[in-house]
């Protein structure tokens, strides 16, 4: 469990969104590559935002050390808005509709996997990871307005 909990560690998140976002800056050009690092940092700035005006206090008999508070969950958010950004980069590019419904369920489960392990290893009371998944799909929703018009012009030029 501590293992599959660090695939949704909001620092190994953050390094994997540099080295996509180089990627991106580079197969696809520089405003999908922006866009996507502030979907990443200033998300997170949100999550730290909530932290410290709840500071909510952490479960107590946890099994793996964790520090700050509690809600929301910064794990299932950097995973979650990880995910989220994924989908609509990723999904308008993919050909066949079995691929993105793969896609989609293999995140969606990665999700869940990350939920259900913080609550788990006892880092986080469930309404925490919740919390997490709702802040990263109200920030996804705001952001994913921009993403999809952004997407769509760049897919047009490149046909």
């Amino acid at each position: 469990m501590i293992f599959l909990t660090h695939l949704g560690d909001p620092v190994i998140l953050q390094i994997s969104s540099i080295i996509f976002a180089l990627i991106l800056w580079r197969k696809i050009g520089h405003k999908i590559s922006l866009w996507f690092l502030f979907a990443q940092f200033v998300g997170y700035g949100l999550v730290l935002l909530v932290k410290y005006s709840i500071m909510r206090p952490r479960p107590t008999g946890k099994l793996f050390p964790a520090y700050g508070y509690s809600f929301p969950s910064g794990h299932t958010f950097a995973t979650a808005i990880f995910a989220l950004c994924l989908w609509t980069i990723i999904i308008p590019r993919l050909k066949s509709t079995s691929s993105k419904f793969l896609f989609v369920i293999l995140t969606s489960l990665w999700i869940l996997l990350i939920m259900y392990t913080r609550v788990y290893l006892r880092d986080h009371y469930a309404s925490d990871v919740i919390g997490g998944l709702f802040l990263s799909l109200a920030w996804w929703l705001v952001l994913n307005q921009y993403g999809k018009r952004l997407n769509s012009g760049l897919l047009r030029n490149n046909s």
